[in-house]
C-alpha cells in the first residue's frame, strides 16, 4: 500500500499543529493511514505477561482502528498520544489513574514537558517530530510473527531470523530492505533517517530499558561510545524511551500514562544522564550501572527499607546481586524489599553463589555475561500469587541456571563474545498461568527442561 499521500497528511498536521489540536480518534485515524504497514505488523505482535482486567471509559486505540484489541497495537499509539497531552500540558489527563502515593509530581510532568520542547523546538520543528514518532511506531515491531515471516523471505538460506526483537530490527536495516518492509524510513529526513539507524544499532547491543530494570550486564553500555550518535540523536532516543515507557501499560488503560510514575519518571532520567555521561567519555560503564544501583537502593531506604548489616555495593557481592534483583522486579516498597532479601538468604549456598556470580559479571571475552531477557516481565507475574515467597524462590532458582554457563555453553560462542541473551519468556510464560505453578511454584524449574537458546548479543569486534 503506498501511504505517501497519508504521510504527507500527517506532516501537514505537524506543521499546523492540528496533530495537537484534533480529537483523539481523528489523530487515530491519521497515524492509521500514514503508518498502515507498521501499524498492521503490530497486530501479530507478541506479548509478554499477564494482561489485566481494566474497564476505560473509551475504546482503546487498537479496538477504534480494528474492532478488537491488540496489546502492542494499544502500548504504542498510547504512547503517541502522550506526546500530545505532553504538548497541551495535560498533567491530570497523564495522571489521572496512577495511585496517589506514587502519582508523577506536576513538577516532573513540567520537567519532562521542558525537555521535549528543548529538543523539538517546542515541538516546531516538524521534521524532528515525524522522526520521533516514526522511530515510536517502529519500536516494537522486532516482535511482530507477520514482519518476522516477510524477513525471513529476504534473509539468504539458512540464515535465521533473531529471536531478539532488537536485533531482528538490525538485521532489517543490514539487508537495506527498510523501504520495503519499514515504509516510513524512507519518509524521513536522510540525516535524521540515519538518527533513526542508529537508534536501532543502539538498541540491538544495548536497551536502554533493560539497565533500569536490572536486565542487562553492564558492557552493554560500551556500545554508546561506539557508534555515530550526536547528542541530538541520543536525546531523540531517550525522547522516544519516555514515550515507549509513558504507553507501556496502554493496553491495560489508554486514558492517562499507568507507566510514568514519579519513581519511573527519575529512573529513566538517571539512565538517559549516565548515558550521555558514558557517550561523551564523561563516566566509564561500570561507574554508570553503579550509579543505577545506589539510585534504586537510595529509593528503596526512602521508603522505609531498612539496609541488611554488611550491604555494600561496592565490595558486597550479594549486595549488587540483590539490587539487580530488585530492579528486575520493580521493587518500589520496603515490604517486598524485605521479602526478596530473606529468600535470597534462605537459598542454597550454591544458587546465591551462582546468582552472585552471574549478576556481578560485566561482561568480557574471558567472562561473557549473560542477558536474561524478559525476566522482568515473568516477576510481575509473581505480584499477585498466594505464596510469593515459594514464588520468588523458584524464580530465584531458575535464574540462577539461566545465569550459569557451562563449558559446553562457552565452547559454542563466537570469538570475541562478551554479552549473550536467553530470551526466558517461551519457556516460562506458559508455565507461570498454570494451574500447576499456582499450586507448586517449584514447578517453574522442574517442568523446564531445558535452558533457553543462547544468542550473542555484543561482541568486541
Amino acid at each position: 500500500m503506498d501511504t505517501s499521500v497519508a504521510i504527507n497528511d500527517l506532516k501537514h498536521a505537524f506543521e499546523n499543529r492540528s496533530f495537537f489540536q484534533l480529537g483523539d480518534r481523528e489523530v487515530l485515524g491519521l497515524l492509521h493511514s500514514a503508518y498502515y504497514t507498521e501499524i498492521s505488523y503490530l497486530t501479530s505482535a507478541y506479548f509478554a505477561g499477564c494482561p489485566a482486567a481494566t474497564s476505560p471509559r473509551t475504546r482503546s486505540p487498537s479496538e477504534v482502528l480494528y474492532g478488537t484489541k491488540y496489546p502492542e497495537v494499544d502500548r504504542t499509539l498510547t504512547g503517541l498520544l502522550a506526546l500530545r497531552w505532553i504538548e497541551k500540558n495535560a498533567y491530570h489527563y497523564f495522571t489521572q489513574n496512577q495511585s496517589s502515593s506514587t502519582r508523577l509530581r506536576y513538577e516532573s510532568f513540567k520537567e519532562l514537558r521542558e525537555y521535549f520542547h528543548a529538543h523539538t523546538r517546542r515541538f516546531m520543528n516538524h521534521d524532528i517530530v515525524f522522526t520521533l514518532v516514526t522511530m515510536q511506531v517502529t519500536n516494537d515491531l522486532g516482535k511482530s510473527a507477520q514482519l518476522k515471516i516477510d524477513l525471513e523471505g529476504h534473509l539468504p538460506r539458512g540464515v535465521p531470523v533473531s529471536s531478539n526483537h532488537d536485533m531482528m530490527m538490525l538485521q532489517i536495516l543490514e539487508l537495506d530492505q527498510s523501504a520495503k518492509l519499514i515504509p516510513s524510513f524512507s519518509h524521513l529526513r536522510p540525516d535524521l533517517r540515519n538518527a533513526a539507524y542508529e537508534s536501532i544499532h543502539l538498541s540491538a547491543g544495548f536497551n536502554p530499558g533493560q539497565l533500569v530494570q536490572g536486565e542487562c550486564a553492564p558492557a552493554a553500555l560500551t556500545i554508546l561510545t561506539k557508534l555515530d550518535l550526536s547528542e541530538r540523536d541520543l536525546h531523540l532516543k531517550f525522547m522516544e524511551l519516555f514515550l515507549d515507557v509513558a504507553g507501556a501499560r496502554g493496553h491495560v488503560n489508554h486514558e492517562g500514562s499507568l507507566t510514568m510514575t514519579e519513581a519511573c519518571y527519575q529512573d529513566y532520567c538517571l539512565v538517559r544522564d549516565v548515558s550521555l555521561k558514558v557517550a561523551s567519555g564523561a563516566m566509564s560503564p561500570w561507574e554508570a550501572y553503579k550509579a543505577v544501583l545506589r539510585s534504586k537502593t537510595k529509593a528503596l531506604q526512602q521508603s522505609g527499607w531498612r539496609v541488611p548489616k554488611g550491604f555494600d555495593l561496592a565490595r558486597d557481592a550479594a549486595a549488587i546481586a540483590k539490587t539487580r534483583i530488585f530492579c528486575m522486579a520493580r521493587v518500589i516498597d520496603a515490604e517486598t524489599a524485605d521479602l526478596i532479601n530473606c529468600v535470597y538468604e534462605n537459598l542454597t549456598v550454591r544458587i546465591r553463589e551462582a546468582l552472585e556470580e552471574g549478576l556481578c559479571r560485566y561482561g568480557t571475552v574471558d567472562r561473557p555475561a549473560v542477558q536474561p531477557t524478559y525476566m522482568p516481565a515473568m516477576f510481575a507475574n509473581l505480584k499477585s500469587h498466594a505464596h510469593p515467597a515459594h514464588a520468588f524462590a523458584a524464580l530465584l532458582t531458575y535464574l540462577a541456571q539461566v545465569l550459569t554457563l557451562t563449558r559446553d555453553d562457552l565452547a559454542q560462542l563466537e570469538p570475541g563474545t562478551v554479552i549473550v541473551e536467553r530470551d526466558v519468556r517461551e519457556i516460562l510464560e506458559n508455565c507461570m498461568r498454570s494451574d500447576m505453578f499456582l499450586r507448586d511454584p517449584h514447578a517453574v524449574v522442574n517442568a523446564s527442561t531445558s535452558l533457553p537458546a543462547l544468542q550473542v548479543l555484543q561482541k568486541t569486534h
